[in-house]
């Protein structure tokens, strides 16, 4: 069991979450792979100042993944100055521009990886590491990172904007059929409601052969205090999830959380073919509240 997800944090005087996983973008290309970058932070934690009735404020934003032998596998970093002003509206309204979200994708061949994040407002720190390993899609079948989420729209939607606005750069959308994901850093739910998972499925078989293999999904739900298995979902076929034209099942799936009661859990998941081939299960944890 694999979970990218389980991460050391220091200096809480910004409190800063981190979600990060791998997906396969083509697995066609020399890179296969994408990794996702998503930190939440509280935004009233930033420091800001008010001037003649403007806020203003700034924000930095620093990550570097170090691959296993301790070298920089890559880098990068960001910065805003943040503004606000009382004449449209009053002084929470305007602390509101304050940003409490970054996200981003990178590009990492195969192989294992400690990601360091650094955020500063320029008097405080906030500080995160996450391991996680990446896979490289190959003969066999193949699981991505699974992804929690909160938030989701119309993919064409959202496309159709983005085009309009030339954003720039280009991050590859986390698509399953015509929902465009995006990813949560708080993987806090609610008792009696669902719990909404996104991940990919690479099979190298589709396609290759007149005896098409079917590929089915297992998910369950495991108490991390305990060990046990708290919730086992029916398996599921993954078909109708494949993205035409490439080897990639993309499965989104709200799954029902029921009467399961507040605590800390992960969701695992994992997928077999008819062939007899299955993949490692992969993890996600997330905290139930009441």
């Amino acid at each position: 069991m694999e979970s990218e997800l389980e991460s050391h944090f220091i200096d809480p005087e910004i409190p800063l979450s981190v979600q990060v996983g791998f997906f396969y973008e083509d697995a066609s290309n020399a890179h296969p792979t994408k990794v996702d970058v998503v930190l939440e932070f509280p935004f009233e934690k930033l420091k800001h100042n008010w001037t003649n009735r403007e806020m203003k404020g700034n924000i930095g934003v620093l990550g570097m993944a170090y691959a296993a032998d301790g070298t920089v596998a890559t880098r990068f970093s960001d910065a805003a100055i943040v503004r606000g002003d009382l004449y449209w509206g009053s002084e929470s309204h305007a602390i509101e521009n304050v940003p409490s979200r970054y996200e981003t994708q990178l590009d990492l061949p195969p192989g294992n990886y400690e990601l360091r994040f650094a955020i500063s407002d320029g008097s405080k720190f906030g500080r995160a590491v996450v391991p996680i390993r990446i896979d490289e899609p190959d003969s066999k079948l193949a699981l991505s990172s699974v992804f929690l989420f909160k938030r989701y729209r119309n993919a064409a939607v959202m496309s159709q904007e983005a085009a309009k606005i030339n954003l720039a750069p280009a991050y590859i959308p986390i698509v399953s059929q015509e929902i465009a994901i995006t990813p949560t850093a708080d993987p806090t739910f609610s008792a009696n409601g669902t719990l909404p998972a996104y991940f990919q499925i690479y099979d190298p078989m589709l396609g290759q052969n007149s005896k098409q293999t079917t590929v089915e999904v297992n998910a369950r739900i495991i108490d991390v205090k305990s060990g046990k298995v708290q919730r086992k979902f029916l398996p599921f076929d993954a078909a109708p999830f494949r993205r035409a034209g490439t080897n990639i099942f993309a499965v989104h799936k709200f799954l029902e959380l029921g009467d399961i009661a507040p605590g800390e859990y992960l969701l695992e998941v994992q997928a077999k073919d008819s062939a007899g081939n299955a993949t490692e299960w992969r993890a996600a944890p997330f905290t139930v509240r009441e």
